[in-house]
């Protein structure tokens, strides 16, 4: 697990990167894809749903707390309780078809996206009504699944499990 955690801290620096340089730039109608929540889902898609998974993607949920300009927690707090229900599913789901996996991140990025859209609204931070929320979290999940699918199409190619469970 150690060095896990040390190859996912350049992975995270270049999610912070992407999710401030190129989403914006990327951005459909003012919807852009969420990076860091697309790395916190495959962190626990890749890993055993334990409770090490869960505290990752936590994790990468306050760096999206870092480099955002709103409620401090708010992030970490919407990418804590994605995880939750994400690693639920994920004993009940097979989650080694590509389908299953762009359906997982989707619905990560958009519980993600209402929790922190949510925090917004409740801080008084955020002028949109219920409807265009709801039309643009649901983008955000769409479009971070859609960029999605070539990596877990190359992940699905790879001979062996990427991370396979340690007997340690």
């Amino acid at each position: 697990m150690p060095w896990l955690a040390l190859a996912l801290i350049p992975a995270v620096w270049l999610g912070a990167v992407f999710q401030t340089t190129v989403a914006p730039a990327m951005a459909i109608r003012q919807v852009s894809p969420d990076g860091l929540a697309l790395l916190a889902s495959l962190v626990l898609l890749l890993l055993p749903a334990d409770r090490r998974a869960l505290w990752l993607a936590t994790g990468v949920g306050f760096v999206a707390d870092l480099i955002s300009p709103g409620p401090l927690g708010a992030a970490t707090l919407a990418f804590f309780l994605a995880a939750m229900v994400v690693g639920a599913l994920q004993t009940k789901l097979a989650s080694q078809a590509v389908a299953v996996r762009l359906l997982i991140t989707a619905g990560f990025a958009s519980l993600a996206a209402i929790s922190i859209a949510l925090a917004y609204s409740l801080a008084g931070e955020s002028s949109l009504g219920f409807g265009p929320m709801v039309c643009r979290v649901l983008g955000v999940g769409l479009y971070t699944s859609v960029l999605s699918y070539p990596l877990y199409l190359a992940l699905s190619w790879w001979p062996t499990p990427v991370f396979a469970p340690s007997s340690s």
